[in-house]
């Protein structure tokens, strides 16, 4: 039913009556849309057959489905049809996102201070790989860690990580493994295949008790003081002496905070790669009751820049208090040496699976079970119980992860099933990984997900809970040679942004991420 151009726009003028509302909003809108499809023409999204067509002073006009809750403006007649990528000078600033650097004119200088944490991927290979590619590029960096004094350029950490946290992170728990060496040489052989495991090393899953017990062990003692570990090294260093401090955790962040001696031009940036993670204790430290977060006012400095991977979640944020100005769209980034491309997609024989945070393993199962005969095998990597599955799916249960990864490098495409909850974000850390290793993704559709798959570029996005779609979409993948090709092409072009290189560079160039308007509205990668 078409729309009444009249009344475009009514409901949203009334929630934005001031010019910070009207900026929020915006920022809100332009990022929880992603990917932006689905946003007015006058935004750069599409139209469809249900917009209204306005005619005024000779000129033709459209408005879209979502003109009736306009937050921007109630009389905008829409967007000219024949200016179809028209971007008003005021609203394309109000969605540009915030510079994450800003121009300098010699090398910054950098310090990174980075608690024990709970994820080995984040805090004992991305922020060490970070460091090292800095200091590549000629940048002074200082590090505050207890990562860095045993990190290898060219290994994995070996580190192990309890059930509990590696529920929290979606990966399998992290232990060695020589039973999937043997195992996929086992699957190579059968399939006709010629991968190798390269020398991965094997599990013993009584040994592997004991040592993620151990692990588990040593982690409690060195959480018990990161607080003083840091603490020690800021009262040793001056922070004034740097342009860019990069906090691993909001915890961190208020140590640094507390020192009172950042540069007045520096930036204490927080890549907040776990979404929010320590928030509540945070906000806790400025909002004074009855004030409550949301209502905002609270952020204890603008210095303080948020670098979150989740734009289709901004309204979390928003939901805290946070400022969206104080908020930088930072992709998930991962350290290429130990995340290095995989080889052709067409010679690998297996598909992969893998993860545990919302996998939606029944729409799976079903998917599966629709499968033509000529169709590769799932691989399903999953700390789960073992469960029985079919000839198109092979439940492989939980490796360390160097293998976890050896599967995802040596398959042909990752797919990453998931149940859609609003408020939590899940998958990225396996869609990061199999982009950077060159593998297309099918996943399901959820804001995510949508934050880094383009349809039909890189991978291949099914509706929530459709094992039709999901098994449609996994056939064709795998059947169609050229487009396999084609989004593996895709998929390491991605890549290349999600890695500890490409955000050196920025740092480097002292630029920000290059937002650029695109039919799907502002990027930042």
């Amino acid at each position: 039913m078409p729309l009444n151009p009249a009344s475009a726009g009514a409901r949203g003028a009334r929630q934005a009556s001031t010019a910070g509302q009207l900026r929020r909003r915006a920022l809100e809108a332009a990022a929880r849309r992603s990917p932006f499809a689905n946003l007015p023409l006058c935004l750069g999204g599409t139209q469809s057959s249900r917009a209204a067509t306005v005619a005024r002073a000779g000129a033709e006009f459209v408005k879209s489905e979502l003109c009736p809750t306009c937050p921007f403006d109630a009389s905008c007649p829409g967007a000219p049809r024949s200016v179809q990528e028209l971007i008003t000078d005021s609203l394309a600033s109000v969605l540009r996102p915030l510079p994450t650097w800003y121009a300098h004119q010699r090398l910054p200088r950098v310090v990174i201070l980075s608690s024990p944490g709970q994820d080995p991927v984040y805090y004992a290979s991305t922020l060490p790989g970070l460091a090292h590619a800095l200091r590549r590029r000629g940048v002074p960096v200082e590090v505050a860690s207890p990562w860095f004094s045993r990190w290898s350029p060219t290994q994995l950490p070996g580190v192990r990580a309890s059930a509990r946290d590696s529920r929290r992170f979606g990966l399998a728990r992290i232990r060695p493994d020589k039973a999937y060496e043997l195992r996929w040489k086992q699957l190579m052989s059968q399939l006709g295949g010629s991968g190798t495991s390269q020398g991965f090393v094997a599990r013993v899953s009584s040994a592997v008790k004991s040592a993620a017990a151990r692990w588990s062990e040593r982690r409690a003692q060195h959480m018990s003081q990161p607080a003083a570990a840091i603490a020690d090294w800021l009262r040793q260093h001056d922070l004034s002496d740097f342009d860019l401090v990069i906090a691993s955790d909001l915890s961190a962040a208020q140590l640094a905070l507390a020192t009172g001696r950042l540069a007045s031009a520096a930036r204490l940036v927080v890549p907040d790669f776990h979404m929010l993670r320590g928030m509540d204790d945070f906000a806790a430290r400025w909002v004074v009751p009855p004030a409550r977060p949301h209502e905002g006012g609270w952020w204890p400095s603008t210095q303080l820049v948020l670098e979150s991977p989740f734009p289709g979640y901004a309204s979390l944020y928003t939901n805290y208090g946070i400022p969206l100005e104080q908020v930088a769209w930072r992709p998930f980034a991962l350290y290429p040496g130990h995340f290095p491309p995989g080889p052709d997609v067409n010679e690998c024989r297996v598909i992969m699976s893998g993860g545990n945070h919302l996998r939606d393993l029944e729409t799976l199962r079903l998917a599966t079970e629709r499968l033509p005969g000529g169709v590769h095998p799932v691989l399903l990597y999953d700390q789960g119980e073992r469960f029985e599955g079919n000839a198109h799916l092979l439940h492989e249960g939980e490796v360390s992860l160097r293998s976890f990864y050896h599967a995802i490098a040596h398959s042909r495409f990752v797919v990453v099933p998931l149940r859609e909850e609003v408020y939590r974000a899940a998958g990225v850390t396996v869609v990061a990984m199999a982009l950077g290793a060159g593998r297309p993704v099918v996943a399901t559709s959820i804001a995510a997900t949508r934050d880094y798959i383009q349809d039909g570029t890189d991978g291949l996005l099914v509706p929530p809970g459709d094992a039709s779609a999901l098994a449609d979409a996994i056939a064709r993948l795998d059947t169609d040679t050229a487009l396999l090709s084609r989004l593996a092409a895709g998929a390491r072009d991605a890549g290349r942004r999600l890695t500890t290189e490409y955000w050196a560079d920025q740092i480097v160039g002292g630029r920000a991420l290059h937002p650029v308007w695109t039919p799907r509205g502002w990027r930042s990668w």
